[in-house]
């Protein structure tokens, strides 16, 4: 598991460095790993190694992006993670049945998620997996945010920019408002970075600085967060 582990920062570390061949070539043996030796902690790790690389790379055309694999003992984050993927493949796609259907999916998970987390209680031991112990509040906020930023990204397919930047707005204000660790981001495409993004697409480049800024305070030196305030000067 720290193989597992050390792999994706590895990977991560490749992506800041701008070196995306490396990245995918690691993704590549990520899942081949999977089809060999298929544990949960190697799908889990596929699964965030693949959220990150599509979503930063923009490489939605490749065919690592649609790979799926089996769910079964993987935590909340990942399994959302997963269908954010997936959601955000429908949009680049332009289907919009199945961004909805991931959409449904997260939406499923963020109510049900809360539910177990009230009547859960006290966190089990730490020798129990982490698919089987209840959701953190931060947890249950990270599928919230994934869950708005496919809201968002819907309404752009349905060219309602409105209503796309209300989502936006919602999904950073829950995102900064939530905990988080250093290293790979739990929210493989923090919501400020797409929001960021939209914003310098439309030409609001003081919007936009503000959001890159609020990336790069949890995340330092992340490289699409300092490419897009570079484009804001």
């Amino acid at each position: 598991a720290r193989g597992y582990h050390a792999y994706k920062w590895l990977m991560y570390g490749y992506l800041q460095k701008g070196n995306l061949a490396k990245a995918k070539e690691m993704v590549y043996e990520m899942k081949k790993n999977c089809e060999e030796l298929p544990s949960s902690r190697a799908r889990a790790h596929f699964i965030m190694m693949q959220g990150a690389y599509v979503a930063e790379s923009g490489d939605w055309d490749d065919p690592i992006a649609a790979v799926s694999f089996d769910l079964e003992k993987i935590n909340l984050t990942t399994k959302s993670v997963h269908h954010f993927t997936k959601g955000m493949l429908g949009y680049h796609q332009k289907k919009e049945t199945d961004l909805v259907e991931e959409i449904k999916t997260l939406s499923k998970f963020r109510i049900e998620g809360k539910q177990k987390m009230e009547i859960g209680g006290a966190k089990m031991c730490s020798g129990v997996s982490r698919y089987l112990q209840p959701p953190t509040p931060t947890e249950v906020n990270r599928v919230h945010v994934m869950e708005m930023e496919l809201n968002a990204v819907l309404a752009l397919l349905k060219n309602d920019e409105k209503r796309a930047e209300d989502w936006f707005q919602k999904a950073t204000a829950v995102e900064n408002d939530t905990k988080f660790s250093y290293g790979p981001p739990e929210i493989v495409k923090p919501s400020d970075e797409l929001y960021g993004e939209w914003l310098l697409g439309k030409n609001k480049m003081a919007e936009a600085k503000v959001q890159f800024e609020s990336v790069l305070e949890r995340a330092p030196k992340r490289l699409l967060a300092m490419q897009g305030l570079e484009k804001t000067k």
